[in-house]
């Protein structure tokens, strides 16, 4: 299996072998934390890797990491919020946290330090540069706070590369980056769990059709659209929406206020499962992956469900209509009447869930498999530490 990945460095020698260091600075699990865990799953077979973390809120995370084998070690250092005490004590500890960050470099001397996880993760870049590292700044998202993206245009000038998870990101952040010497696109990798086991079969003898969306409680993935929907689904639609994913605690009040909308319109048709460590499985039950989000880039939860072989409805985020459109993998609408329209045609229609299921699963063995993003991301990080 790995065979290709380490002849992708047959030109070094195994004393001359990339070591990589990468740094996420939330320890949330959600999106990022995903994608690093599917990248280092494989990466570690081909360069030496090693993973640092906030402590806090990082219990997922380092058991993830030691399920998989994946060097990991965590920081006492402060995560940046919007919550105002939260940014104070992320200023008043800014100085401490970069040196400590910058000590850990020190000892770890590797050939680069990726920072993974959006442009708002600048401490690490100030620590990699105090350190003189070779910087590849990782970039997910197609919107950020006016503060963020003005730390971003000075401090991307410094950054050896930029690795875009979407050709959105890029068109996004290009515009402000002046003096990068090397970008690439990889979207978000799958984890090989996701394609091994097919859906249930038995899912064809149900009258309801299941609808399931994967996202941490929060206000960029569009619950609200979600809400709508399924309010003019029922009754007259059979459609049953589930919800996978974190209340976090920054969240509550956000989770309260969707719930209290579930109460208000009397709504059946929602269900929240919280959090798991089994999505893989849940999305064999599941009749189709709904995405509601605001805004998204490389949406991982997205890209898992086609390699499990569910069509997709999704709002035109990210680069899913670019993948969706190309293989005829599902229907990308932005309005809750349109929307429904596509699950009601899709309750008469039980035979397209098939037809646009398997074309969901070829797009994303073509597009998303560890394999195929662990590669791109060799042939990158060997390009940047071979820079004189």
């Amino acid at each position: 299996m790995f065979h290709k990945l380490n002849s992708s460095i047959s030109k070094k020698s195994q004393d001359q072998i990339i070591t990589c260091l990468f740094i996420l600075e939330e320890a949330r699990f959600g999106g990022p934390q995903i994608y690093m865990l599917s990248l280092l799953d494989l990466l570690k077979q081909s360069m030496n890797v090693k993973l640092i973390f906030p402590e806090k809120h990082s219990h997922r995370l380092i058991q993830s990491c030691e399920k998989n084998s994946i060097p990991y070690d965590t920081l006492k250092i402060q995560t940046l919020s919007l919550k105002p005490i939260k940014i104070l004590k992320y200023i008043i500890n800014f100085g401490f946290d970069v040196y400590k960050t910058s000590i850990y470099i020190g000892k770890v001397k590797p050939n680069i330090v990726y920072i993974a996880g959006g442009s708002w993760q600048f401490r690490s870049i100030i620590s990699a540069l105090i350190m003189r590292s070779r910087i590849v700044w990782h970039l997910n998202d197609t919107k950020m706070h006016p503060i963020i993206l003005f730390i971003f245009r000075v401090l991307s000038r410094y950054a050896s590369g930029i690795v875009y998870a979407s050709e959105k990101t890029e068109l996004y952040y290009k515009p402000l980056i002046k003096e990068v010497r090397k970008s690439t696109v990889i979207s978000s990798p799958v984890s090989n769990r996701f394609f091994k086991q097919q859906k249930n079969a038995d899912k064809k003898l149900k009258s309801e059709i299941n609808v399931i969306t994967v996202a941490n409680i929060s206000p960029i993935k569009g619950f609200e659209l979600l809400i709508q929907v399924a309010r003019l689904c029922e009754p007259s639609v059979p459609v049953h929406f589930f919800v996978v994913g974190t209340v976090f605690e920054t969240q509550n009040a956000y989770y309260k206020k969707i719930t209290d909308l579930i109460d208000k319109f009397e709504l059946s048709n929602i269900t929240f499962l919280g959090s798991s460590d089994n999505v893989d499985q849940i999305l064999s039950d599941m009749d189709i992956y709904f995405c509601s989000s605001v805004s998204e880039s490389s949406p991982i939860a997205v890209w898992e469900a086609m390699a499990k072989g569910l069509p997709i409805v999704s709002t035109d985020v990210g680069d899913v209509k670019k993948y969706v459109e190309a293989y005829g993998a599902g229907f990308i609408r932005n309005a809750a009447s349109s929307i429904t329209r596509i699950f009601a045609n899709l309750a008469e229609r039980r035979d397209e869930l098939e037809i646009k299921g398997i074309a969901s699963r070829k797009c994303a063995s073509d597009n998303f498999s560890q394999q195929k993003c662990t590669e791109a991301h060799i042939d990158f990080l060997q390009g940047i530490s071979e820079e004189e």
